[in-house]
């Protein structure tokens, strides 16, 4: 989605609707989880020591701990934003370090967006063009290979 708005709007109105898209839909499930309650969370985390200390370090730090899960690529989006609306962390952390993690991923995709918006874009073609090098190389190395593998008939 943020590769589409660098596309319908370009860098700098791009990079803006993106990111209030992305806090917006971060609020939506953190709110969701905040009037759900934690009671879902207290049954599947009971006993185990890792939710125990992130929630432990959510209430001290809670807008370093929101902006480091926010910048850690594969940190599922979704789950973070549920975990810290049960885990009862204050709404104005939890948005500003949504919104200021989420801004270097959310740059690049615009970027790419924006970038890719004209078809004789390199960044477009660019990463096509490697990814069918790539293909073509482990095809050669995979067929020679398989024909020295394979003993020719006398």
């Amino acid at each position: 989605m943020s590769a589409v708005a660098g596309i319908l709007f370009g860098l700098p109105d791009g990079l803006l609707v993106a990111a209030l898209g992305n806090t917006a839909g971060a609020l939506v499930g953190y709110g969701a989880a905040r009037l759900l309650g934690s009671d879902a969370l207290n049954l599947l985390s009971t006993g185990n020591r890792h939710v125990e200390a992130l929630r432990a370090r959510l209430r001290r730090r809670p807008f370093v701990s929101m902006i480091w899960m926010r910048i850690t690529p594969g940190m599922p989006f979704a789950a973070v934003s549920v975990a810290a609306g049960s885990s009862r962390l204050p709404v104005l952390p939890f948005a500003a370090a949504t919104a200021l993690g989420t801004l270097p991923a959310t740059g690049a995709c615009v970027a790419m967006g924006t970038a890719a918006s004209s078809l004789s874009s390199p960044v477009l073609w660019g990463p096509f063009g490697a990814a069918v090098a790539a293909f073509g190389a482990v095809f050669l190395i995979r067929r020679r290979k398989r024909n020295q593998s394979c003993p020719t008939p006398p």
